[in-house]
């Protein structure tokens, strides 16, 4: 019966002397965007990692914002205001029967299902506001 057995040796130590010295462990290293396999004896390892720790605790997961938790994040009160007020003016047109040119959407739908404001909608809203009691009366907090 044969056996085969596969030794590995500290990386570092053979680069730096050529001395082969068996490798306890084998650790995976990514940094900017190339990964390695070190195979390192307990010693070198332990080096690595309290070398490395500082850093990485400093970090964060790819792709979560530092310090900020995504359920801890709000709106912010103008992006609110603008979402009320558009709402406002998407009622507003609807009320009136506005068309896109061609008829076959409401004027404030894209034909690709978004949403768009054309100028001659908006002049036309802030005229109606500016005239009529009703825009006087027009708060935004019923939109909320």
């Amino acid at each position: 019966m044969k056996e085969l057995q596969v030794v590995t040796s500290d990386d570092l130590i053979y680069t730096q002397t050529g001395e082969r010295v068996p490798a306890d462990e084998t650790i995976v290293v990514s940094l900017d965007g190339k990964t390695r396999e070190l195979d390192l004896t307990a010693d070198n390892a332990k080096t690595l990692r309290e070398t490395i720790t500082p850093f990485l605790n400093a970090g964060h997961v790819p792709g979560d914002t530092p310090g900020v938790s995504k359920r801890d994040t709000a709106p912010a009160p103008s992006l609110v205001l603008s979402r009320i007020r558009k709402k406002a003016i998407r009622d507003w047109a609807d009320a009136r029967g506005l068309r896109s040119p061609d008829g076959k959407r409401p004027i404030w739908r894209t034909s690709s299902g978004g949403y768009y404001y054309p100028e001659r909608l908006m002049t036309m809203y802030e005229a109606w506001l500016a005239s009529s009691e009703a825009g006087r009366e027009a708060d935004l907090t019923d939109y909320a």
